[in-house]
């Protein structure tokens, strides 16, 4: 017994000392709301906002996963502002000339509250068209192959001239 303690001791340190226990720096260059709409004023695109809370495993899991992998930073990065929101923020916000705040009876932000339609999930990610359009919300973890599809619809503004169900059809991924 005392073997099999000691060598998971020292695995967990091995881990640990080697740096492979620590968590991995997501390389998504996200933006602040206000970053975010001040960019807007200069160069359309659409808003990618990952909304999120500190205590939530699988924000975590997206954060691990679908926000490091190269192909989703490169390609948001070209093409969308990214914003990384935490839902349980107690500072103010404004966003296309509202004002927004924490609503501690709701235990939530009320921009992510406006964001997510009311439909209050984590992690979600909402895309923001440019035109002005009503945000599109998708709850829960997403793979790197289930977002690829979204972000090229909304990135390349396919979104203008088809329909979500006629441009998935025919989408073949790329990205693993």
């Amino acid at each position: 017994m005392i073997k099999v303690i000691l060598l998971v001791t020292l695995s967990f340190t091995t881990l640990f000392a080697s740096g492979q226990g620590k968590a991995k720096k997501s390389p998504m260059a996200w933006l602040t709301v206000a970053e975010a709409q001040a960019k807007m004023d200069a160069e359309t695109r659409p808003v990618l906002v990952d909304v999120y809370t500190d205590w939530c495993h699988y924000c975590k899991v997206m954060d691990a996963t679908t926000w490091v992998n190269p192909q989703v930073t490169d390609y948001v990065a070209r093409n969308f502002y990214p914003v990384k929101f935490n839902a349980e923020s107690k500072e103010p916000a404004s966003w296309m000339g509202k004002d927004f705040e924490y609503k501690p009876a709701y235990k939530v932000h009320m921009l992510a509250a406006a964001w997510l339609l009311g439909n209050i999930v984590y992690p979600s990610t909402v895309i923001i068209p440019p035109n002005g359009a009503e945000p599109i919300v998708i709850p829960g973890v997403i793979e790197v192959k289930d977002l690829e599809p979204v972000l090229n619809y909304f990135g390349e503004k396919h979104y203008l001239t088809t329909t979500w169900e006629a441009y998935k059809s025919s989408f073949i991924n790329k990205w693993k």
